[in-house]
């Protein structure tokens, strides 16, 4: 059962209806309300042709961020307005890049206006992921890929696809990093808390600018691994929130899309036993957060743009953040975007601090789109870049969207 879609995924059949829990959005209906506020975007131009972006990051404090090519290339752009400059870019040879594979994630050491080091998640192989570290130097930026470092190195000798691979990452708040990889499609992966694969795992890595590797947390939940939380298939996209839960986009199999919320140590999603709501044999057991059944959902149902499609590919955005300068009026604080890349709805969560989601409401519609992030300006970015179906994206250009959210007159 294979798609490969534009960037990472796997082709999902359609089929079934959307089973979830009831929640109000803030006008209590079932559907959104007349005020809810709908997305829409202004595309940007790039300076010239990029495709096969896998993510955006902003440079910590600058008016400055980069695209991941899925070939291993960093792009580096200043924007002023509505103006893009490209300002410099480098390659990271060796990455293979087949299918799912490729160079796929990106986080800035909480140090970084002091150090330079960045952090970049790829594949090396069909079987392995590499975070590594790298000195980034912006007015040289060919000698970053020469500082690389590996930090850690997972994968499967098992695995006969290059799928389900290393994810998104970032740092908290007393500086360890955290990340998602995927289980190499060897299901058995994401049940073995012996093994880092098919989980969120956390880690200190190295800070000695000529040192390799990392040390372990110390409150970490198992003894023999850097696993936080277990048992996930293929989680592409995630998010840390201020209140320090992780969101987790899990790309599912024949069923279910997931987004789980991380809110304890050692927290099992059930990966290989079920997808979706457990239904039975459930025990220390977590659900996600929302269920997306394949099918005509009823995400989809609130999307009248929504496109017919096979595949789904769940996506987590940003958890937004408080912004000086906050173009949304407060209306996306503490809340979480999410959606499905295939179909093209968004979504927007909130939970308490218990972790019940509180709000699940239909933001708006924009089909193929990914690699969302918050900018340093306060506003949402996303980058559209291929489609949902069978192929390649080498010969889609990127558009680059900031996102704008008001209300329905």
């Amino acid at each position: 059962m294979k798609l490969r879609y534009a960037l990472l995924t796997l082709l999902l059949t359609a089929c079934g209806d959307d089973t979830q829990p009831d929640v109000a959005d803030d006008g209590g209906s079932d559907g959104p309300a007349a005020t809810d506020p709908l997305l829409s975007f202004d595309e940007l131009a790039l300076p010239s042709g990029y495709d096969s972006v896998t993510a955006m990051a902003f440079v910590p404090g600058r008016d400055e961020f980069v695209l991941l090519g899925k070939a291993g290339d960093v792009w580096h752009f200043g924007l002023e307005g509505d103006t893009v400059t490209e300002l410099g870019t480098f390659r990271v040879d060796g990455t293979f890049d087949e299918s799912d594979c490729g160079l796929i994630s990106i986080a800035f050491d909480p140090g970084f206006d002091n150090n330079g080091f960045i952090y970049l998640g790829r594949c090396i192989s069909q079987t392995d992921s590499v975070i590594e570290r790298y000195v980034w130097d912006s007015t040289d930026p060919q000698s970053t890929p020469a500082t690389g470092v590996e930090i850690i190195r997972l994968g499967d000798p098992a695995a006969e696809d290059p799928w389900h691979n290393v994810g998104s990452m970032g740092f908290d708040d007393d500086g360890v990093l955290w990340a998602l990889f995927g289980e190499k499609k060897v299901s058995e992966n994401a049940q073995d808390t012996t093994n880092n694969l098919g989980a969120l795992i956390r880690i200190q890595p190295s800070q000695d600018p000529g040192g390799s590797g990392y040390t372990p947390v110390a409150d970490k939940p198992f003894a023999d691994s850097d696993v936080y939380a277990y048992g996930l298939r293929s989680p592409w996209t995630g998010v840390l929130d201020a209140r320090g839960f992780y969101w987790v986009g899990d790309v599912g199999a024949d069923d279910f899309e997931e987004v789980d919320l991380v809110t304890e140590a050692g927290q099992n999603f059930g990966w290989d036993q079920h997808e979706g709501i457990c239904e039975g044999g459930c025990n220390d057991l977590t659900d996600p957060l929302i269920a997306i059944q394949h099918g005509v959902d009823k995400y989809v149902a609130e999307d009248p743009d929504a496109l017919p499609s096979q595949g789904r590919v769940v996506f987590v955005g940003p958890n937004y953040r408080d912004n000086p300068n906050d173009p949304y009026g407060g209306e996306l604080t503490g809340r979480t975007i999410v959606g499905d890349v295939c179909t093209g709805f968004v979504r927007l969560l909130e939970v308490d601090d218990a972790g019940t989601l509180t709000l699940d409401r239909h933001l708006g519609h924009v089909p193929h789109a990914h690699a969302w992030t918050q900018g340093n300006d306060g506003f949402v970015y996303a980058v559209r870049n291929g489609g949902c179906g069978a192929g390649t994206i080498g010969d889609a250009t990127a558009t680059l969207l900031r996102i704008r959210v008001e209300p329905v007159e």
